[in-house]
């Protein structure tokens, strides 16, 4: 939509432009964003991880599943119910944005174990309220670090993860879990600071998840 947005403008009928459908290119940045900085205080980043995407196919899963794979990650895309279907999803944003995903069966707490003992991040972006993760799944994992929650309502979709969870242990682990509200303070404040930006600016501004990504990452903390 914003890419016929602008095709349609002409001098000097132009406007600024910001793709944000329901806030989730902005939540999608801020999670990737809160992910990365806590990445680079072990000198490392994105481009180096394994990422297990649960929710996948929804907006936010699958925003940050390009971010994660234009930064060089492995990204493996959950299935949580058909594999042929993700398998299409995934094709096809394979096609419109020249990324590499992989699409994982996660259907059941024995493939769930399975891939959480490759992946060194884990993120949950499935529907409010859904537990997709229980602490069970990831025990024993010897390469999980980082997990991350969109999921403000309860129950959260990763259990021992609080909505308040910034960078905190997940309960007797030593993988660091970022909950709903945390990421969100910091979505807000990328998303205000972007509609400024197309208020401010002299010349019509095209923002979209590539930008939110960048400016999360510079305000994360």
């Amino acid at each position: 939509m914003q890419k016929a947005a602008r095709g349609a403008m002409f001098k000097p009928f132009e406007i600024s432009t910001f793709s944000d459908p329901s806030g989730a290119f902005t939540t999608a940045a801020a999670m990737m964003a809160k992910v990365e900085a806590h990445l680079r205080l072990n000198q490392q980043n994105l481009g180096q991880q394994t990422i297990a995407i649960f929710g996948a196919s929804g907006t936010v899963g699958s925003t940050a599943a390009l971010i994660a794979a234009r930064q060089g990650a492995k990204v493996k895309m959950m299935a949580h119910s058909d594999l042929v279907s993700m398998q299409r999803y995934v094709d096809n944003m394979r096609q419109r944005y020249d990324v590499q995903l992989e699409v994982v069966d996660g259907s059941n707490d024995a493939s769930k174990k399975a891939v959480l003992q490759q992946a060194t991040v884990a993120l949950c972006a499935a529907p409010a309220g859904v537990r997709v993760l229980t602490l069970e799944h990831f025990a024993a994992s010897t390469s999980l670090q980082v997990v991350a929650d969109v999921n403000a309502v309860p129950p959260s979709g990763i259990e021992g993860v609080d909505v308040m969870a910034n960078g905190v242990k997940v309960g007797d682990s030593k993988i660091v879990g970022f909950g709903a509200l945390a990421i969100g303070r910091l979505k807000y404040v990328t998303q205000h600071e972007l509609l400024k930006n197309m208020l401010t600016s002299d010349v019509p501004v095209h923002i979209d998840y590539h930008d939110a990504y960048s400016y999360a990452c510079a305000n994360a903390k």
